[in-house]
């Protein structure tokens, strides 16, 4: 029997939250994030931090896991902007829009993600979103959340968002792909990807995708190539060996398969959670020292 886990990408910049975990099909893993964004280069965020020392503060709590210490931070902030401490409230509109609320707000999000109050976590992402509907890196997280969820419609659209807001994030246009795959429509998630690949050939995690989305129909023998490539250009990502290895084995590929479940034990974490399929499927295999 073929194993039934298949390995995506989860959300970039998973520092704070929820830890960074290959995903199956059926769920993506999503935490809350400051950056939001393909590196930490944003402009939004840059400008704020700039002016604000007491973003900075909280942000270098987040990055240390001081959860705590960092919501707090972060919450000061919040109740220097007059009316930005009622947001939680929908009704509640600011008269201007505010950088500053809006990623203090953020911060708060991040900071109760890290604290698995992921329902707090939504909540005050709405409050940033409406300091700043602007505010494409609440958007991201927000869109992170639902497909945690499986509010995969509701993913979407806070994806479509995030890429209007900013076409050049390719962890939102890779994410939307991956709700759009949930949601039952291969054809947008495959033009999704095709497009990425387009733009960019060297996008490990885009060939990562379009591998698992010819796995799910079936094509076996494409998705090995896929995989391959994103293997090529990231040989350390451990969930690309483990997708190319169950692409093999599909593929009736047993020596090549049991190579790259091998070569997946050797850079995943111990307390990865797919090194218990891994070594089950060496075992099915026949594969000596499964175990290790």
């Amino acid at each position: 029997m073929a194993p039934a886990l298949v390995r995506l990408l989860s959300p970039a910049g998973c520092r704070w939250g929820l830890p960074l975990l290959g995903v199956v099909l059926a769920g993506l893993s999503a935490c809350v994030t400051v950056e939001g964004a393909d590196t930490e280069q944003n402009p939004y965020l840059q400008a704020l931090e700039g002016q604000r020392a007491d973003l900075r503060q909280a942000r270098r709590a987040l990055g240390e896991r001081r959860f705590a210490e960092a919501e707090a931070a972060a919450r000061q902030v919040i109740a220097s902007v007059p009316g930005a401490d009622r947001l939680l409230d929908p009704a509640v509109q600011l008269p201007a829009a505010s950088r500053t609320a809006s990623m203090a707000w953020v911060f708060v999000a991040a900071a109760l993600s890290g604290q698995d109050k992921d329902a707090d976590a939504e909540q005050a992402l709405g409050a940033a979103l409406r300091a700043d509907l602007g505010n494409a890196i609440a958007r991201f997280n927000l869109g992170n959340l639902y497909a945690r969820q499986r509010r995969h419609a509701e993913a979407a659209t806070q994806y479509r968002e995030v890429v209007r807001l900013d076409p050049r994030h390719r962890q939102a246009w890779l994410n939307l792909a991956i709700a759009e795959s949930h949601r039952g429509r291969s054809t947008q998630a495959e033009g999704i990807v095709r497009r990425l690949l387009e733009r960019d050939p060297g996008l490990a995690e885009a060939h990562n995708l379009q591998g698992v989305l010819y796995l799910d129909q079936g094509m076996a023998i494409e998705a090995v190539a896929s995989f391959k490539r994103a293997v090529g250009l990231k040989p350390l990502r451990a969930d690309h060996h483990f997708n190319l290895a169950m692409a093999l084995e599909l593929s009736d590929r047993r020596d090549d398969a049991i190579q790259a479940y091998r070569r997946f034990l050797e850079l995943a974490s111990l307390d990865d959670p797919g090194r218990t399929a891994v070594q089950q499927a060496l075992r099915r295999l026949g594969a000596a020292e499964a175990g290790r």
